[in-house]
């Protein structure tokens, strides 16, 4: 009776594995809009696979199609629903439709810019799809122009208005307020006497007024990851000239009237030079030798780009010897 019991629940086991294993069969495909833009069942069936009916679900085709529906713009939401429908189910892709822009972008207020050019950045024209999500990044990158040309207090307002008597066209209007173009001096320095200010602010691109080569053609607005490179670069300049302590500070940055001043804060500390040489731990060469690989010398300034180079010549000099892990 035992082994009867147990052999008619491993059926029952093995049944319901089965059934759970079996994903059903699809008997149709339907289209639901979940938007305000009106969308033709044509539209989605364009884009999807033509063969599911009639076959089991599989749920990485239903996702392949998902995703070509987002990629083809027409679409702001796609997703994927089954209901029961006799013995299978009924596929359903549900979609929200994207208007398309009906004329070009309505711009006001602006000034710094011709709406031509405002309409190129913005990337949105005539016939193109079009939500509050796609007018939303055509307005950073609007906003993204005006700030490299420092206009940092810019706002910009964008309105997406749908058409009269159509439910898939719109327009949308840019109102622009540019406020103030911000003027930046060249950045200075203070406390520095090793380097000077145009060496020091090398990587900005700035240049007094009467050079020709960069000021007149280079407008670079200075972002603050900008600023930190220019601190960076500087306190590497001077350690490269042996002031192993210089201290640059923070960009301090204050505005008046307009004009935006950039300084840093320097401390150079004292000049180091190279003392004794000592290299622990060879045994397999003399020490002679190493030293004059080292292409330094006790004396020489203690440029940190010497010491490094040092350092690599050591290692070169042991991995032409074989002794690459040095």
């Amino acid at each position: 009776m035992k082994r009867l019991f147990a052999f008619v629940s491993a059926l029952v086991l093995s049944a319901a594995a089965s059934l759970r294993a079996a994903p059903p069969v699809i008997t149709g495909i339907a289209v639901k809009n979940r938007g305000p833009v009106s969308v033709q069942r044509e539209q989605v069936l364009s884009h999807i696979s033509d063969d599911y009916v009639g076959k089991p679900v599989d749920n990485a085709k239903i996702s392949r199609d998902v995703r070509a529906l987002l990629d083809s713009s027409f679409f702001a939401y796609a997703g994927t629903a089954l209901e029961p429908d006799g013995d299978g189910v009924k596929l359903v892709f549900i979609v929200e439709g994207r208007y398309r822009l009906d004329a070009p972008i309505l711009v006001e207020g602006n000034h710094a810019m011709g709406e031509s050019k405002i309409r190129t950045i913005a990337g949105i024209k005539p016939g193109d799809a079009i939500d509050e999500t796609l007018l939303a990044a055509a307005v950073a990158r609007v906003r993204a122009e005006y700030n490299s040309r420092r206009y940092f207090d810019v706002a910009i307002v964008g309105t997406l208005m749908p058409a009269e008597n159509s439910s898939g066209a719109a327009f949308a209007r840019l109102a622009i307020t540019e406020g103030r173009r911000v003027k930046i001096p060249l950045i200075r320095f203070d406390g520095n006497k090793a380097l000077s200010d145009r060496l020091l602010r090398r990587h900005t691109n700035q240049a007094p007024w009467w050079d020709p080569y960069t000021h007149w053609f280079k407008d670079k607005h200075l972002e603050p990851y900008d600023l930190q490179i220019v601190r960076a670069d500087a306190r590497a300049q001077y350690a490269d000239l042996g002031y192993l302590d210089a201290a640059v500070s923070e960009p301090i940055i204050g505005e008046t009237n307009g004009v935006r001043h950039i300084r840093y804060e320097v401390e150079e500390g004292v000049r180091y030079s190279v003392g004794d040489i000592a290299i622990e731990g060879a045994s397999l060469f003399p020490g002679r030798s190493l030293r004059l690989a080292l292409g330094i010398a006790s004396g020489d300034i203690a440029s940190q780009a010497r010491m490094d180079a040092a350092a690599k010549n050591l290692r070169d000099f042991y991995g032409a010897r074989g002794y690459v892990d040095t």
